[in-house]
This record gives C-alpha cells, sequence and structure tokens, in this order.
C-alpha cells in the first residue's frame, strides 16, 4: 500500500485519539486513588452498580449531564461514578463522552470510584435512597447538600443545584 500524504495525516489523527484516550484512563486511575477517602467539593455522585439496569442506562446521558451540570457551575464539571459492586470501566466512559462531544467548559473530570469507597460513600445515603441508582450533590467543602432517588437526567441537574444552592 502506498504511503500517501493522506494515509500518513489519517494515521496521525488515529495515533492522536489513541493517545489521548489513554492519557484519559491513566488520569482516571490517579484521580481514583486521590480521591477514596471522603467525597470532593462541587461535584455530583452518581451511585450504581453493573446489575442495575437504570445504572447502565444513566452512562448512555453522561454526555448530557456532564454538559448541563457545565452549565449550571460555569466551570468545569465534576463527577464521580461510584458502582458499589466494580468500576465502571475507564475505556466506556472516554466511549460515551467521545460520543456527546466534550462539555462547556472544557474536558470534563470525571473519577470513577472504586467498589470499596463507593460503598462507604454511599452507606450513609441508602436509607432516604431507598435503593440504586442515586445521586447526591456536595457543595464546596464536599458535604452532601442535595439528593436524588433514581437516575439521573440532565434535567435533575437544575434541581440538584437548587437545593445545593438556597439562599446563595
Amino acid at each position: 500500500m502506498p504511503c500517501t500524504l493522506a494515509r500518513m495525516a489519517q494515521v496521525a489523527r488515529s495515533i492522536r485519539t489513541q493517545l489521548a484516550r489513554a492519557l484519559a484512563a491513566l488520569l482516571l486511575l490517579y484521580a481514583q486513588a486521590a480521591m477514596a477517602d471522603s467525597p470532593p467539593g462541587n461535584a455530583l455522585i452518581l451511585f450504581g452498580a453493573h446489575w442495575c439496569a437504570p445504572c447502565t442506562a444513566e452512562l448512555r446521558d453522561l454526555g448530557a449531564i456532564m454538559h448541563r451540570l457545565a452549565m449550571v457551575q460555569g466551570t468545569q464539571p465534576q463527577l464521580v461514578l461510584a458502582w458499589i459492586d466494580r468500576p465502571v470501566p475507564p475505556a466506556l466512559v472516554t466511549r460515551v463522552l467521545d460520543a456527546g462531544g466534550e462539555a462547556r467548559g472544557g474536558t470534563p473530570h470525571v473519577v470513577i470510584l472504586p467498589p470499596a469507597a463507593a460503598s462507604s460513600w454511599a452507606e450513609p445515603h441508602f436509607a432516604k435512597a431507598h435503593g440504586l441508582p442515586f445521586a447526591v450533590m456536595t457543595d464546596a467543602y464536599g458535604a452532601v447538600c442535595a439528593l436524588h432517588q433514581g437516575a439521573v437526567r440532565a434535567e435533575t441537574i437544575d434541581d440538584l443545584w437548587a437545593t445545593c444552592h438556597k439562599g446563595q
């Protein structure tokens, strides 16, 4: 096969895409280790499990969720995927976000929490949440300020944000 300029450009684009995905996966793994002790501030935390059909359906909406989160926050959105049985595969998150385009405000900050940390973060909220999936939003100090029962959709973000920022 002849090596044309167009073919070389195509290969270069493919390599760039693969490197960007690999770097995103490494950053996700680094963030997992750094965050396992306590929830971050100004974050949306989605609790779920692989056997939970609404939880897996929620993953398909990550791009829209991140976009809406960026709209209400006005900054780079921070999302934590806290699945209690096994982590969400980083490649899946990258593929979903690639398909949905970048959130306004730049590349989204997505953290995939290890199951042990996800379970410990979820435990105090199970009584109010009545099962999976559920989501919490944290304030600037990492304290939970809003809880949503069920799968999060982009429209849910406004209600969570308003609950967290009442009177501000």
